[in-house]
């Protein structure tokens, strides 16, 4: 499976967008990066996770999905560098998840 970075911004950021959230934890495997990024694990490609999660976000949100490959470098918690080193290790196994 190939790994993916979803990054979302709301117009309302006191709408509650749990349906969105549910969505997400839906992949085979997952990890809440930031306040409103996550790592999500698929087969498909990125048209294919927005096309999934679009309908679960206003028109005036943004949504961003980008295949999570090659060269990166940040500074994230432990949970999130640990599910990077996991997922790149070997093939992600169906139940491979964390939260922050």
């Amino acid at each position: 499976m190939k790994r993916f970075l979803v990054s979302y911004e709301w117009k309302d950021p006191d709408n509650k967008h749990d349906a969105l959230i549910r969505a997400i934890k839906e992949y085979p495997a997952w990890c809440h990066v930031l306040k409103t990024q996550w790592f999500v694990c698929h087969s498909g490609d990125s048209t294919s996770i927005f096309n999934e999660l679009r309908p679960h976000i206003e028109d005036s949100d943004r949504l961003l999905v980008s295949e999570f490959t090659g060269n990166h470098v940040g500074w994230l918690g432990q949970k999130a560098i640990d599910w990077l080193k996991n997922v790149q290790q070997k093939p992600v196994p169906e139940t491979e998840k964390a939260t922050s």
